[in-house]
């Protein structure tokens, strides 16, 4: 996808479009000289736009919307420091922007893990995801787009208990294991699983779920919470939501260079 900042830069100093080129003057002027990335509304007001053109302008930069534009300015915020004259870009200080901010440290924190994951599905053309009933939805969603990508991918839940020995013949597993099945996922579908060499394993799990990954042969993990990211439903679905886009986009630019 490349740098959204360098692209958001690179308007700022074309005259092609006056009015995408104001809007890129207007986030950069806020990030170099106010430390912040301002909202879309603040956006819309200095430039005398809609909302809609703002949508455009970040389809235009080859994000899907002003909120994602955001995000990708502070995955990209730590290395943006030396690109901007040296100075930390901050987001507002509200609660939603806290949220989100931590849930993108977490990911770019547990970056090495979806290399890892993004090379084997790869190579495997094919990935297996074996969720909890909460990261189900969030699991669809990886599924979907990676069948968009021509890459075979099945979502099993411990409903598919009965496909146990059909499911533990794949290669490539990422186990998503949160929520409140998790005992009868873990009886019906993970036991045998546990027990297997030569399987490429990842997981995404919980803190308390963490342990039950002890005595497995071999698995990668990612602990979805810390102490700044709360354990309620709505939030552990946007944290999967967030790491299967992350996913997706990484396998889409590697696809995009063959």
């Amino acid at each position: 996808m490349g740098s959204i900042i360098k692209k958001i830069q690179k308007i700022s100093e074309s005259s092609d479009n006056p009015i995408y080129n104001q809007i890129a003057l207007k986030i950069m002027d806020f990030l170099i000289a106010k430390k912040k990335v301002p909202s879309e509304k603040e956006i819309a007001k200095m430039c005398y736009c809609s909302l809609s053109t703002i949508t455009n302008f970040s389809k235009k930069v080859g994000v899907s919307g002003y909120r994602e534009l955001t995000f990708r300015v502070i995955i990209e915020s730590e290395d943006a420091i030396e690109q901007i004259n040296g100075k930390a870009i901050k987001y507002d200080d509200n609660e939603e922007a806290v949220i989100n901010w931590n849930i993108f440290r977490l990911i770019k924190k547990n970056i090495p893990f979806i290399k890892m994951l993004v090379d084997e599905i790869i190579i495997e053309n094919k990935l297996n995801i074996l969720s909890s009933f909460q990261g189900f939805q969030a699991s669809k969603f990886l599924r979907d787009n990676l069948e968009n990508l021509d890459i075979n991918c099945n979502v099993y839940t411990s409903q598919d208990y009965f496909q146990q020995s059909k499911i533990i013949k794949h290669n490539l597993f990422l186990i998503v294991l949160t929520g409140w099945d998790n005992d009868s996922f873990e009886q019906y579908i993970l036991k045998n699983l546990s027990k297997e060499n030569g399987k490429k394993i990842f997981a995404i799990t919980t803190t308390a779920q963490l342990e039950k990954f002890n005595d497995w042969v071999s698995v990668q993990k990612f602990v979805i919470e810390n102490e700044k990211i709360d354990r309620s439903n709505i939030t552990r679905h946007v944290v999967l939501t967030n790491i299967f886009y992350e996913i997706y986009s990484a396998i889409l630019a590697k696809l995009s260079k063959k």
